[in-house]
């Protein structure tokens, strides 16, 4: 019998902690509600991955965070999560450095390389030469469906890497096969309208091919991004696999309708004219994306 394909879907992410996470959002949530809501969007991601699986490959789902010392917090906010999955997760503490910035993210995406393929490697036959894909996404887009997460493997699987953008100009999930190392990631601008458009000219620079998902996803860090995460809540289950953001959502918006204030309602109101914007951008982004691509070849 053939031994099954080694991959592994990472998630990158921070413990969340009130006054530490989603600190762009503490004026319009508060520090403990913030954290909350980060709490909800990690558990949304844990739950879709848990159910990923690829015929032909042994799925390594991994939760890559920090800091170390809290790795006993984040177990409790994912228990529930995870005690209804079958699925094995791996809790592997970031790499620290003493050099390293808050915003070091280009040596945190090194690390997710230099930490995970080994891994990979040791569950694989040694006489072979295999190739190890590797999707990569982040704990603040809920609305990013499984599709698109098995989607990336497969194509990693081909030798391409795949990228699935998101709306403010960076991206949300990157898939990358064996041939992509840490140098993928050298002069890219993090938290930059242009930040995708960069990543895939450093990854075709390399000789490896990048497919662009037609999914534009929601990059939750601003208060302008809430606005549009409350109007996806409004979506049926069905279509949006995000329970544990949905029911925060709803908790809060309940609580600001009962008096705790009005921001709530207001984000509310705002939701359909946000809409009409995002589809709008969603197209021209896309666009743009492409129209980049062709010039770098």
């Amino acid at each position: 019998m053939a031994s099954p394909a080694q991959a592994a879907i990472v998630i990158v992410c921070k413990v969340p902690k009130p006054h530490h996470t989603k600190t762009r959002l503490v004026s319009t949530l508060g520090p403990e509600r913030s954290a909350l809501l980060a709490e909800a969007m990690l558990c949304d991601m844990v739950a879709k991955i848990s159910n990923i699986s690829i015929s032909g490959s042994q799925i390594h789902k991994i939760i890559y965070f920090k800091p170390a010392s809290m790795e006993s917090e984040l177990r409790r906010i994912l228990s529930p999560v995870l005690s209804s999955s079958s699925s094995s997760w791996t809790f592997l503490p970031m790499a620290t450095h003493p050099e390293e910035t808050s915003t070091d993210l280009t040596r945190v995406l090194q690390d997710v390389l230099v930490n995970v393929r080994p891994l990979l490697r040791s569950h694989s036959l040694p006489h072979l030469t295999v190739n190890h894909a590797i999707t990569i996404v982040g704990m603040d887009s809920p609305s990013l469906p499984a599709s698109e997460i098995a989607r990336s493997l497969q194509v990693a699987r081909s030798n391409q890497a795949y990228i699935t953008p998101a709306t403010d100009g960076g991206y949300v999930l990157l898939g990358i096969p064996e041939r992509c190392g840490g140098e993928i990631f050298e002069n890219v601008g993090w938290s930059e309208h242009y930040t995708a458009v960069q990543q895939i000219r450093e990854i075709e620079r390399g000789g490896v091919t990048v497919r662009i998902s037609e999914e534009v996803v929601l990059d939750v860090d601003e208060k302008e991004d809430l606005e549009q995460l409350l109007l996806l809540a409004e979506s049926p289950p069905s279509q949006i696999e995000m329970n544990c953001t949905r029911e925060f959502l709803g908790k809060w918006c309940k609580g600001e309708r009962e008096g705790e204030g009005e921001e709530g309602a207001a984000l509310r109101g705002k939701g359909f004219f946000f809409g009409l914007l995002g589809v709008n951008a969603i197209f021209l982004l896309v666009a743009n994306l492409q129209v980049e691509q062709s010039r770098a070849r």
